[in-house]
């Protein structure tokens, strides 16, 4: 129970663009990733936006300019994690193997790893504090969950048949 309070205040505390739901042949059937994607936004993410909005409104001041402190610093770190991914391939694409251009951002890696634990750990007392309204507010989206995921397994059926739904179950998010 104690990891999925984490991973749901996670998901909120990082909201960007909502839950991003991949098949292994997402990338290469635009109209279902359209019909995934409008899904989404009218039904998925207005209820997410309003429990997200719940969550500041219930937490305490201080709490709450902790928390914003943490978003801008997440939103900081997201920004520098995409700028040396951006670097990391333009060397692989000048002609650098992987395994040298990993090596070459190692340092750089793990500084970004341990900045990600640090933050964390800073956020780990707030969570702490509110667990009793965070817990309320994960049981009051279960049965939606539920109901998404539903929606999104038939949205999906529309474009493959059982047997190719199947087929990518192992490859899920490998696209």
């Amino acid at each position: 129970m104690k990891n999925t309070i984490m991973l749901f205040i996670a998901c909120f505390m990082f909201l960007q663009t909502g839950i991003a739901q991949k098949s292994c042949n997402l990338k290469k059937n635009p109209e279902l990733k359209e019909e995934m994607r409008s899904y989404h936004e009218q039904n998925v993410l207005p209820v997410l936006q309003a429990a997200h909005l719940k969550m500041d409104n219930s937490f305490s001041s201080s709490d709450y300019t902790q928390v914003q402190q943490l978003r801008a610093e997440s939103k900081a770190q997201k920004e520098e994690a995409r700028s040396l991914k951006q670097q990391m391939r333009a060397d692989v694409k000048a002609g650098q193997s992987r395994e040298e251009v990993r090596a070459t951002y190692a340092s750089q890696l793990e500084a970004q790893q341990s900045a990600k634990k640090e933050m964390m750990q800073k956020l780990r007392p707030i969570l702490e504090n509110n667990k009793e309204m965070l817990e309320g507010i994960a049981n009051e989206l279960k049965p939606q969950k539920e109901a998404w995921r539903t929606d999104k397994k038939a949205i999906l059926s529309k474009y493959y048949t059982p047997e190719e739904l199947e087929a990518c179950k192992g490859n899920k998010g490998k696209s």
